[in-house]
C-alpha cells in the first residue's frame, strides 16, 4: 500500500467499525456516518500505481480482497441506510461488516 493508505491496519479498521456500531446504537447516525466517511474504506477497492515498480496494484490484497469486498459492500449499506434515517438496517449492516472484518 502506497504513504496515504499506510494509516489502514487491521486495528484502526476494527475500532473504526466498532465505533460506527456503538454510534448507531446510541441513535447517532451523523456521526456514525462522519465515522465511515472518515475511514473511507472504499479506497481499499480501488488499485494502485506501485511507485517502485509502476505496476497495478490491489491495495486491499494485504487484507485479503474477498474480505474487503464483503466488508465495503456491508459499508455501504451501512451508508445508504444511514441517509435514509434507518438506524435499525444501518445498525444491521455496520454489525455486519465488523463480524466480517473479524473474521480473516
Amino acid at each position: 500500500m502506497g504513504g496515504k493508505d499506510t494509516w489502514l491496519s487491521e486495528e484502526s479498521i476494527l475500532q473504526s467499525l466498532e465505533e460506527a456500531v456503538s454510534r448507531i446504537r446510541k441513535k447517532n447516525l451523523t456521526g456514525s456516518l462522519d465515522t465511515l466517511i472518515y475511514l473511507n474504506f472504499e479506497r481499499l477497492l480501488l488499485p494502485a500505481k506501485d511507485s517502485r515498480t509502476l505496476l497495478v496494484v490491489d491495495r486491499g490484497q494485504v487484507f485479503g480482497s474477498e474480505r474487503v469486498r464483503e466488508t465495503a459492500e456491508q459499508i455501504r449499506l451501512c451508508e445508504s441506510a444511514i441517509r435514509a434515517s434507518d438506524a435499525e438496517r444501518a445498525l444491521d449492516a455496520a454489525k455486519a461488516a465488523l463480524v466480517r472484518w473479524q473474521r480473516t
